[in-house]
Formats: structure tokens, C-alpha cells, sequence
């Protein structure tokens, strides 16, 4: 059960990584050159399949604007 969870919450925060760089019109490569990662790193974010570091969080909402609280599951 606590893994459907998991998969939930990181399938929930790609959604939200994914519409806020679409809504701001930046790609994927974009993305991937301010945070100094992979493009593949940004679309398995996306997609769920892997877990963002607090770091390029933190990198996202402070280029966008946004408040931590934008990822949240609880929102």
C-alpha cells in the first residue's frame, strides 16, 4: 500500500513540475540547462518515474516564482 502511495505523490508532483514549466512556455532541455541536469532527468520528474532533489525544487520555485507549498500533495 505505502508504494501506490509513493507512486501517487510522485506521479501528482510531475503533473505540477510539468504544467508550471508548460504554463512559463519553457522546454524540457531548458529546464534541464538551469538546473545543470539531464534532459531525461526532467521528463522522468514528469512522469513520475523518479523523485526531484530538494535542490532542483527549490531551484524551480525560485525561478518561476512559485512557493514550496506549490508541490504539495496536500494542495
Amino acid at each position: 500500500m505505502h508504494s501506490v502511495i509513493r507512486s501517487h505523490v510522485k506521479s501528482e508532483f510531475g503533473h505540477k513540475f510539468r504544467w508550471l514549466r508548460l504554463e512559463c512556455g519553457i522546454k524540457q532541455s531548458e529546464l534541464a540547462d538551469l538546473l545543470g541536469i539531464h534532459q531525461t532527468r526532467i521528463s522522468r520528474i514528469e512522469a513520475g518515474a523518479t523523485e526531484a532533489r530538494f535542490s532542483e525544487v527549490v531551484a524551480v520555485c525560485e525561478h518561476f516564482g512559485v512557493p514550496l507549498s506549490h508541490f504539495s500533495p496536500y494542495e
